[in-house]
C-alpha cells in the first residue's frame, strides 16, 4: 500500500495502515480454537457457504464441509474486492491446512478483519510480524464477541 503511494507521489509517511484485528486469545491453541468454536455455535453455515461461494465464484454448498478447500476455483470476474478476498480466504486455508467448515467459521468471526487464533504470545507475535514488514504501522483491535443486555423498558 505504501509502494503504491509512493507510485502516485504521495509521501508514504503520511499513509498509515490500520488493519482490524479480532483476537481470539487463549491458554493454548486448543483453548482458543474451543473459544472461537463457542462463539461459532450461532453462525448460520447457509449464510456462510452462500458468501463463501459468492468470493470463490462457484457453487460450494455441495462440498463437503470437513474436506479441504479445492484449489479449482477462479474468483468472478470484473470485481476487484472479490478476487483480493477470494485470494485472502483461499490462502489463510492454504497455510493453516484449514477444512470448508473451519474456513466458514474464520470468515463469520473475522468478518473480513485480521482474525488471530492462539495464545497471548502468538498473537503479539502476528502483530509484531505485520508492524515488522510494514504491512501495518498499529492496529484497531476488535472485541471478537460483544455481550449485549436488553432491557424490556429498552425502545429502538
Amino acid at each position: 500500500m505504501k509502494a503504491l503511494a509512493k507510485a502516485e507521489g504521495r509521501n508514504p509517511d503520511h499513509l498509515l495502515i490500520m488493519p482490524g484485528i479480532i483476537p481470539v486469545v487463549g491458554e493454548t491453541l486448543e483453548d482458543a480454537e474451543s473459544r472461537l468454536a463457542e462463539m461459532n455455535g450461532f453462525a448460520v453455515h447457509e449464510h456462510l457457504i452462500a458468501k463463501l461461494s459468492a468470493f470463490l465464484g462457484r457453487d460450494l454448498s455441495r462440498m463437503d464441509l470437513d474436506a479441504p478447500l479445492r484449489n479449482d476455483s477462479e474468483p468472478p470476474k470484473g470485481n476487484e474486492a472479490s478476487q483480493s478476498r477470494a485470494a485472502a480466504l483461499t490462502g489463510i486455508a492454504r497455510r493453516n491446512g484449514l477444512t470448508l467448515r473451519q474456513l466458514l467459521l474464520r470468515l463469520a468471526s473475522g468478518r473480513g478483519h485480521l482474525l488471530t487464533v492462539g495464545t497471548g504470545t502468538h498473537i503479539a507475535s502476528v502483530m509484531q510480524d505485520w508492524f515488522k514488514s510494514a504491512a501495518a504501522d498499529g492496529f484497531n483491535v476488535m472485541c471478537p464477541s460483544c455481550r449485549a443486555t436488553f432491557s424490556p423498558s429498552m425502545t429502538w
